[in-house]
């Protein structure tokens, strides 16, 4: 068995977890303040929980206007990716355990017992479900390896799209990448705002000629919201009605950085993915001229220009 690797701060969760057990033994023998050593256990491993979720808001978040951003700078197993925040399934299956074991004490029930172990087991196991869940869906690209035309990389570590970006979502892991001149296609992990597990999306990039302002695009039947940060630009975008264009073939929420037009959503394997990047591409190439000789720049990222507006048509 592979001995379990930390990164950061994340063995700090594993020492909360073996203080919880020593305090939980000391509160029912050494101390005598609980009158089963059961109670006592499930106790401090509830205690323990709470801590190591205070330090992971601490360590492993970040406070943001669009609300807490959770990332996984610190890692309790970087084999598996388990987070400090993912790690609390380890207290709550030990403290059913602990409980169980009180419960059959108290009612003498040995059904009750097997009922309250496979709580526990259920617990302590959820992390590793979390991970087969993550490798299935995120087969979304390396299923069309063989396929495509395009470049395969395993692994890729993409730190175009892997830094903290207020506009939004982190991405945590890329798993697979396919490259060409035109588009980029990757399967990634990425931590929402206010959520503690990550989840797996898909990005399909269509490359622009030029680098244009920082832009975010949602649809919602027929309204349509712009956040830009560059104002002129926001407006120009509405005004030629490509935001329309864009959004009508599907693409309800969208955004551009720098020579990125990019797209995202939950990853799923029923969906052909080159269908989806070919279609995006052909969108980026209907981008208005006026547009990318007016705004476009040649760096890879364009400066912020203004303060960041909305507008909503």
């Amino acid at each position: 068995m592979a001995m379990m690797r930390s990164t950061g701060w994340g063995m700090a969760s594993v020492l909360i977890w073996t203080l919880s057990v020593v305090l939980g033994i000391a509160l029912s023998l050494g101390l005598d303040l609980v009158p089963s050593a059961g109670l006592a256990i499930a106790l401090a491993m509830g205690l323990g929980a709470v801590a190591n979720l205070l330090l992971a808001v601490r360590l492993n978040s970040t406070r943001t206007p669009q609300g807490r951003r959770w990332h996984n700078r610190n890692l309790v197993d970087s084999a598996n990716n388990v987070t400090m925040q993912e790690y609390y399934p380890m207290f709550l299956g030990f403290g059913a355990l602990a409980l169980a074991g009180a419960f059959a004490e108290w009612t003498r029930s040995m059904i009750a017992f097997v009922c309250c172990i496979a709580l526990a087991a259920g617990l302590a196991a959820l992390p590793r479900g979390v991970r087969e869940l993550r490798r299935i869906t995120v087969n979304n690209v390396r299923s069309r390896e063989a396929t495509s035309d395009l470049e395969f990389r395993p692994v890729d570590a993409a730190p175009r799209w892997a830094v903290p970006d207020q506009h939004d979502v982190i991405t945590g892991e890329v798993y697979g990448v396919l490259t060409g001149p035109e588009c980029t296609i990757f399967d990634a992990q990425v931590i929402e705002p206010n959520r503690l597990i990550t989840q797996a999306r898909t990005f399909w990039v269509a490359h622009l000629p030029r680098s244009l302002p920082r832009t975010r695009v949602t649809s919602a039947g027929s309204q349509i919201t712009v956040a830009c940060d560059n104002a002129r630009f926001a407006a120009d975008l509405v005004d030629s009605h490509y935001a329309a264009v864009v959004c009508e073939h599907g693409f309800t929420e969208w955004r551009i950085d720098g020579r990125d037009l990019i797209y995202s959503r939950y990853a799923d394997p029923a969906i052909d993915v080159l269908d989806v990047v070919d279609l995006l591409v052909d969108l980026a190439s209907l981008m208005p001229t006026r547009l990318l000789a007016t705004y476009g720049a040649n760096g890879g990222r364009h400066e912020q220009s203004e303060q960041r507006v909305r507008i909503t048509s």
